[in-house]
């Protein structure tokens, strides 16, 4: 990987970090794990940040459950436009909701439809490691470049 193929390719190296799932991984169990890590993490100093992160995963656990409402992806987008660049004191919430961003662009199709399934895979925060590794087979690679965008291998 370099910088220039990475940036070609419509993302950023950032810090380097890839996580590869495979397609049994429910991306909305990925997307909330992640969503959960930058909400904690905010210093809550700008309202966009404090009160939309939160919010963020307050949907995204209800889609997660089979719980989720009409509207709710709409919600979502409208929340990725709201801690989008420019919209916030620091880059924290514009890089938390790039993963979010790009689930739901990548295939808007199937990312509706993963999104308001109530067939969603529960993960648990602390096991999602190990349950990748447990499932290795057919791995499909997903390169998760510092909370920005999502490049698919195959």
């Amino acid at each position: 990987m370099e910088f220039e193929s990475i940036g070609k390719a419509g993302s950023r190296l950032g810090t380097s970090l890839a996580m590869a799932v495979d397609h049994e991984i429910n991306m909305v169990s990925l997307v909330r794990n992640l969503e959960e890590f930058f909400a904690r993490e905010s210093c809550g100093w700008c309202t966009p940040c404090r009160d939309g992160l939160p919010w963020s995963v307050k949907i995204l656990r209800a889609l997660e459950r089979g719980e989720g409402q009409p509207g709710d992806i709409e919600t979502l987008e409208q929340l990725c436009r709201f801690l989008g660049p420019g919209k916030t004191f620091c880059a924290h919430a514009p890089g938390a909701v790039e993963p979010l961003q790009s689930a739901i662009n990548i295939s808007a199709k199937n990312s509706r439809l993963a999104l308001s399934s109530s067939s969603a895979i529960p993960m648990q925060s602390t096991g999602f490691s190990r349950t990748c590794l447990r499932r290795a087979g057919n791995l499909k690679v997903f390169l998760f470049l510092e909370a920005r965008k999502w490049l698919r291998f195959m």
